[in-house]
């Protein structure tokens, strides 16, 4: 492991992982001609999540950096700062659950991008039908997911959940950011 200055350790993949990941990343990215990039992704957890029927889970947890053309059609994304490549940064927090073996999955990704910042995918999945959780946990509940082989990440763009947003001045001098 190498140490990060700031003080967090940050973890080195193997292969799968990265090649997982980056299927992620553009899942995420993509969701018109590639006018958002994913620069970097940095993890600093990884524990043991449970054991299911398809065997041992692990969650993830890190930042997922990027940048965004300008011309974007999101409103006040034209006035935030540019970077050296003349886009507008990005990062937001990011928690995969997969199994720790790969191959023992079912190749299926489940993205969940959280509404003010509460994770949807356990409560809505893995939910006991007697107690019903409620939306933003991460507790294994029935396995449902888990059990049948899927990989969940949660992705958070909810300011002060976990975004570092794209931000300007307005003519007020008043800090606004884009959220779109």
């Amino acid at each position: 492991m190498a140490i990060k200055p700031g003080g967090f350790q940050m973890l080195h993949l193997n292969r799968p992982i990265v090649s997982f990941l980056l299927c992620l990343l553009s899942l995420i990215a993509v969701t018109r001609s590639a006018s958002a990039e994913v620069t970097k992704i940095e993890f600093t957890s990884k524990q043991p999540y449970g054991t299911f029927r398809t065997g041992d889970y692990v969650i993830w947890q890190g930042m997922i950096h990027g940048d965004l053309a300008p011309q974007e059609a999101i409103p006040g994304i034209d006035k935030a700062a540019r970077n050296e490549r003349g886009r507008v940064d990005y990062a937001a927090k990011i928690i995969l659950m997969m199994p720790a073996a790969l191959r023992a999955g079912n190749g299926a990704l489940l993205v969940d991008v959280p509404n003010r910042g509460r994770v949807y995918a356990e409560a809505l999945y893995n939910s006991p039908r007697d107690a019903p959780f409620l939306s933003g946990t991460l507790e294994q509940g029935t396995g449902f997911l888990q059990d049948h082989g899927f990989a969940i990440a949660e992705v958070h763009w909810e300011l002060g959940q976990g975004a570092e947003l794209p931000s300007f001045a307005d003519s007020d001098g008043k800090t606004r950011y884009v959220e779109g």
